[in-house]
């Protein structure tokens, strides 16, 4: 009964409301709910672009230390090669 109470209540409300507040709630709402979605996508695009930009980085990171490393590992051997020439002769 007290459901049947507040529709009547809802609708007498509705029923009596200016048409002018309502179109202003409408429109609020739907400029509010369209600014959050696109709010929304322009921060999804954010975050996808800046896991990239992460992701490029670290890779180009990677390809610099493996080339540092292994020309610094690979004198080491070339001076032991020498040496071992040298030793034959």
């Amino acid at each position: 009964m007290n459901s049947r109470i507040r529709q009547q209540w809802i609708l007498k409300n509705l029923a009596t409301a200016p048409l002018r507040r309502m179109l202003i709630v409408l429109f609020v709402v739907q400029i509010v709910g369209v600014v959050s979605l696109v709010g929304y996508f322009f921060y999804q695009n954010g975050s996808l672009a800046v896991n990239k930009l992460i992701v490029d980085l670290q890779t180009e990171i990677d390809a610099r230390i493996q080339h540092n490393l292994g020309n610094y590992l690979e004198l080491p051997i070339k001076i032991n090669q020498l040496n071992v020439d040298g030793t034959i002769l």
